[in-house]
């Protein structure tokens, strides 16, 4: 296990030292604190999934099986 720490460490501080690796963290963090604000103050939710007229296809193109 100590092993895996080192190399970690390695690849953190020496090869990647200009990464942010807790951006991940921060986002994700971020997105649930927005999502939970959201469905507090909206009380249903919103259908988003509803066709629009021109995703529609007519009669005539319609396959059947």
């Amino acid at each position: 296990m100590e092993g895996l720490e080192e190399t970690v460490n390695y690849i953190k501080s020496d090869l990647l030292p200009d990464y942010d690796f807790d951006e991940y963290t921060r986002r994700n963090k971020e997105w649930e604190e927005r999502r939970d604000e959201n469905d507090d103050s909206e009380g249903e939710k919103i259908i988003t999934s509803e066709k629009k007229p021109s995703d529609q296809s007519s009669d005539d193109d319609d396959m059947t099986w």
